[in-house]
């Protein structure tokens, strides 16, 4: 059986293209929500220090290579690159679940 494949992934955005970048993302988001295999895919923005942090989960390594291929995703990262969208490279940490909860606040 493949093991879930969870990652957070932080953008700085450079200076003037957070709304930009943030915009693009909100449309990038109707279009992950339609991607099997995808079971979180939030994006957070960080006011202080204006990061644009993602949390995803996708069942398996194979789901994230797939989304990373997604003509959306694809068009997003060229986007980012001709029109200077980060300060720096993007970063990327993927994690193993040690232990903890989830509960849906309907749940409550």
């Amino acid at each position: 059986m493949s093991e879930q494949v969870n990652v957070v992934a932080i953008l700085t955005p450079a200076e003037g293209k957070t709304e930009k970048i943030i915009d693009m993302l909100k449309d990038m988001v109707t279009k992950v929500q339609n991607e099997s295999g995808v079971l979180q895919y939030d994006i957070f923005h960080e006011e202080k220090t204006g990061e644009i942090i993602f949390i995803e989960k996708y069942v398996d390594k194979a789901t994230l290579d797939t989304h990373m291929s997604t003509p959306h995703f694809v068009e997003f990262g060229k986007a980012a690159g001709a029109e200077g969208f980060f300060a720096k490279k993007p970063e990327l940490k993927f994690l193993t679940l040690v232990t903890g909860i989830t509960k849906s606040a309907s749940n409550l």
